[in-house]
């Protein structure tokens, strides 16, 4: 009783809690959409002055346009195309191509600016285009020398690259210490002056190469003079000569072999040619022991100009000049976007002789301030018209920015669409029913505290870390970081009525929350009691479908659709009908007691809605829609509740897995002992990688597929107005 007592105290205070969060953020629980009324502008104006009218609009930030190409037939041929002339279109291009090209040569993205660039002061975009083309000259014209520094650096490493290649030799293996000095010359004549040094260290190779060739084929006849006078290898002194040795010095040893090959054969041997012989060996031998000692030097010359190569690559994207210049190229890509924007908002206009038609979305109170200053720039030659949206109109979606806490929830509810202007945006509901679900099918208090305190590392670091500026998968993570929290302490609180605790361990026991007709919450092992588990996921069910069609009967009501409220509240009726039936006669077993003893309670509580449901329905179309879509409903409320079983089936093949694991680390009665931390770690790192996972997904899709279409179009259009600066 004390345990029932202090969970009904922390249920209290936690709803407490919430109900001041929602207070604070000022939201009207199940909405998200801002209660901005928004009336539809339309505006007639010169062709002379719709691009200052444009560029107005932009500025206030306050209009969204509207296509009117597609009402053109309303107007009884009145209005034609129009379009922004060609000229102005490829000169945009023509920046913006030149803007990323120049970004490419110098290795560089767009920067996303903490604030947006402002456009040139003018009044059409042909001046803004002329004025963004000027100072696209002036830093291209800046940029020059970056650009070359760049492509000779990237030409230079991949020139070492090569040879180290051929050479066999990976330079991201070796370590070398940059000994080079070069004076102090801009990046450009440094790598200039790398170049030059790269190409003595290949001419020295080259006659490396050609000079052990030579001594190679020098040593060769030696050896045959030497075979041949059977002479025995002595030692013998080395005449010292540079290395490697030049051209002169080869020749004049081969004439001397040849002399000494011509002598040793006509006359007996003299001791002094064969002591000339066995010293020109041992110079030649001595010149090619020098061979790789003098390679690997130039080898590591040619490291170290690649490290310089490297180094002044660095130099150069760390320039003070290069950051100015980047910042100048990501001004204009922004600066290209709006005028993009400018573009596509003019292309949406209808033209009629010399004036154009436009019209557009505006907030109300924001009504007085744009006509008049449409009035002020045409001079009062213009026709405005105010009207509030009629029944017809797609009007805009203000949507209001959720907290942090909620992000994950809105990406995964706007995933299906945006919502109507008068339609309930189901993020703050799927915010409570999400974590619900969640909790129900992963219910365990250990690995939910777990999840808990994941949730709040990612929340602390979403506030710590810019949210645009880092990869994709830690960008979701961190969006997520409310999402752990809910889904944690959901997963808590359903571990306490169901026992468990790293599975069930024995340290914790179920209690019972409230018990509902023959449905249970908590108070019992679904271990033992599957039927009352899955008695339990029916209940839960058939309570957030009844919502959903509750709340598809508000909206039906809401956009004067009667008769589909009408729909749906008898949709609502079979619903309830059915599962209160199957309350008070049972379930398929008994499904004879529904027609036999309850004839009277099943005519009244399903067939009555059906025929109903089939009456309304054909009244709009024919009496086969009528009876195709009564089959329809019937099917999709025993499919769509069936559906909710895989809460029970889920939280039973959790819970089967915890106790493996318990039982394979000897947990008896609540106790672990100090070998079983290990295990228990394994199989909850399982838990909550693979079963969480899946839990997600099964969340997921009875959210997307189950709960939210019940009421939810996901048709609408945000509002997004057109903003320049």
């Amino acid at each position: 009783m004390a345990s029932q007592l202090l969970l009904w105290t922390v249920f209290y205070h936690l709803t407490k809690k919430v109900k001041n969060v929602i207070a604070h953020y000022r939201y009207n629980l199940g909405r998200c959409v801002s209660a901005q009324d928004l009336w539809k502008l339309e505006v007639v104006v010169r062709q002379e002055d719709i691009e200052a009218v444009l560029l107005f609009l932009g500025k206030m930030g306050v209009a969204q346009p509207i296509d009117v190409n597609g009402e053109k037939d309303s107007f009884d041929g009145l209005l034609e195309e129009y379009a922004v002339p060609c000229e102005i279109t490829a000169q945009y291009s023509d920046i913006l191509t030149r803007v990323n090209h120049r970004l490419e040569q110098l290795e560089l993205k767009p920067e996303e600016l903490t604030e947006k660039a402002s456009l040139p002061p003018k009044t059409t975009l042909k001046e803004i285009l002329a004025e963004m083309e000027q100072k696209l000259s002036e830093i291209e014209d800046r940029s020059k020398p970056f650009v070359e520094a760049i492509n000779l650096a990237s030409i230079f490493a991949r020139k070492i690259d090569q040879k180290l290649h051929v050479w066999k030799i990976n330079p991201k293996k070796l370590v070398t210490k940059n000994n080079i000095s070069f004076s102090e010359k801009s990046p450009l004549e440094m790598l200039l002056e790398a170049e030059r040094k790269l190409s003595e260290i290949e001419s020295r190779l080259e006659e490396i190469d050609k000079t052990s060739a030579r001594c190679s084929s020098i040593l060769s006849r030696i050896e045959r003079l030497s075979k041949n006078l059977k002479l025995k290898t002595k030692e013998a002194p080395v005449q010292k000569v540079p290395f490697p040795p030049d051209e002169k010095f080869l020749a004049f040893i081969e004439l001397s072999l040849s002399e000494i090959g011509t002598s040793l054969t006509v006359n007996k041997p003299k001791e002094s040619l064969i002591n000339k012989l066995l010293t020109i060996k041992s110079t030649i031998t001595h010149a090619m022991e020098q061979v790789p000692a003098a390679k690997a030097n130039l080898i590591k010359q040619t490291l170290e100009l690649r490290s310089h190569a490297e180094m002044v690559r660095r130099s150069i994207k760390t320039s003070p000049e290069l950051r100015a210049i980047h910042l100048d190229l990501s001004s204009l890509c922004d600066m290209a976007l709006e005028v993009d924007e400018l573009i596509r908002a003019e292309n949406n206009m209808a033209r009629c002789a010399t004036t154009v038609f436009l019209e557009a979305w505006v907030p109300k109170h924001h009504l007085e301030n744009v006509t008049e200053g449409i009035r002020k720039i045409t001079k009062e030659k213009c026709v405005i018209e105010e009207e509030p949206p009629s029944t017809e109109d797609m009007v805009p979606t203000v949507i209001k920015p959720v907290p942090r806490l909620f992000e994950a929830f809105e990406k995964l509810t706007f995933a299906l669409g945006y919502p109507r202007s008068e339609e309930i945006n189901p993020v703050w509901l799927m915010a409570i029913t999400f974590p619900l679900l969640f909790g129900i099918m992963f219910a365990d208090v250990g690995q939910g505290a777990i999840l808990l305190v994941v949730g709040i590392i990612l929340v602390y670091f979403r506030g710590k870390v810019d949210i645009k500026k880092v990869g994709d998968i830690t960008r979701y993570f961190l969006l997520a970081g409310g999402l752990f929290i809910l889904c944690g302490i959901a997963a808590m609180f359903f571990g306490v009525l169901f026992g468990e605790f790293f599975g069930p361990s024995g340290v914790l026991h179920p209690i019972m929350l409230i018990t509902i007709g023959p449905f249970q919450i908590g108070g019992f092992d679904p271990m033992h009691e599957p039927l009352s588990m899955l008695r339990f996921a029916i209940f839960v069910g058939v309570t957030l479908l009844s919502l959903g069609l509750v709340l598809r009967v508000v909206n039906n009501i809401k956009e004067h659709r009667l008769k589909l409220a009408l729909t749906s509240s008898c949709w609502l009726w079979l619903l309830l009908g059915g599962f209160f039936m199957w309350i008070y006669w049972g379930g398929i077993s008994n499904i004879t007691r529904w027609f036999a003893e309850g004839t009277l309670m099943f005519l009244g509580l399903t067939a009555l809605p059906a025929l109903l449901i089939c009456i309304v329905t054909a009244t709009s179309g024919s009496i086969m829609e009528g009876i195709d879509f009564s089959i329809e409903v019937l099917i999709e409320s025993l499919d769509h509740t069936i559906s909710f079983s895989r809460l029970a089936a889920l939280f039973l093949t959790h819970t089967a897995l915890n106790y493996m694991f318990l039982m394979i680390a000897g947990v008896e009665n609540g106790s672990f002992p100090l070998q079983s931390i290990p295990i228990i770690m394994l199989g909850s790192i399982l838990a909550l990688s693979i079963e969480g996972l899946v839990i997600f997904v099964h969340c997921l899709r009875l959210h997307w597929v189950e709960l939210l279409p019940e009421f939810y179009s996901g048709k609408g259009i945000p509002y997004k107005p057109l903003k320049v600066k």
